[in-house]
């Protein structure tokens, strides 16, 4: 798929495979007259097309169909088939091919005949496919924030439906435990100790709670097994006055 970033970052990565000297030379300065170019690279056979396009990164493809090893039609699925996705336009010599190819046309193939007007007939072509590609690109974007917001939007709603079912007893246990310390109960030190550790952990339930409110773009990060989210990466702009206790106080 086309990036926008590429295209805005230089030009469109062409690459042209065509064993005919000539026509290669007139299809590189049709392209230079109506397309910005990052880089525009040439290959004279399917193998060393195939080479090149296997380890740099390309917009566009132009190929010609009848290439002396293999047909550039198979080259191109070959491509796909090796996970490389380059949009294409066939360029191709017989008008009865056209048939058997017009099914093909897509977001990602097209096809030009070979005729009085080439290679001027590759350009809406091109410029078709980069339009495609380029509101897929945008299209897929969309999705993903839709999606993202969605899935922030369901992590709000569980943030609240979680508080709302935790906070009542829990705001019992922070103040019963505090009663407890502060008071004047005859509580030995070891119990003091414990009833402390009991009022930390609540507190710091209480804290996970806030940061969960306060997430606005979560960050994941690998446990065994999966992944999660980390809260407290997620939540940095949590006030300091909704943290946690820095030191419980355990009177002696």
């Amino acid at each position: 798929m086309i990036s926008l970033n590429r295209n805005n970052n230089g030009g469109i990565k062409f690459l042209i495979i065509e064993e005919d000297p000539f026509l290669s030379f007139l299809v590189r300065a049709e392209l230079k007259k109506f397309f910005s170019i990052k880089w525009l690279d040439v290959a004279s056979s399917s193998s060393e097309g195939l080479d090149i396009a296997n380890y740099k990164e390309y917009d566009l493809l132009i190929v010609n169909y009848d290439l002396p090893d293999i047909d550039g039609l198979s080259l191109w699925f070959r491509l796909k088939r090796g996970g490389v996705d380059i949009p294409a336009v066939l360029a191709i010599r017989d008008s009865d091919e056209e048939q058997s190819l017009i099914q093909l046309k897509s977001d990602q193939f097209d096809f030009v005949l070979k005729d009085d007007e080439y290679p001027a007939s590759l350009i809406p072509a091109l410029r078709r496919l980069l339009e495609s590609n380029r509101k897929s690109y945008i299209d897929a974007i969309l999705h993903k924030t839709q999606t993202e917001e969605e899935w922030l939007d369901a992590l709000s709603q569980t943030s609240i439906a979680v508080n709302h079912e935790i906070n009542n007893p829990l705001t019992t246990i922070i103040g019963t435990t505090e009663l407890l310390i502060k008071g004047n109960y005859d509580l030995d030190h070891k119990t003091q100790s414990k009833i402390a550790i009991i009022q930390e952990s609540a507190h710091r339930i209480k804290d996970i709670l806030i940061r969960l409110g306060h997430i606005s773009k979560p960050i994941s990060v690998d446990i065994p097994g999966g992944r999660m989210i980390d809260i407290r990466e997620s939540s940095r702009g949590v006030p300091e006055s909704s943290r946690i206790p820095s030191k419980i106080t355990i009177k002696r």
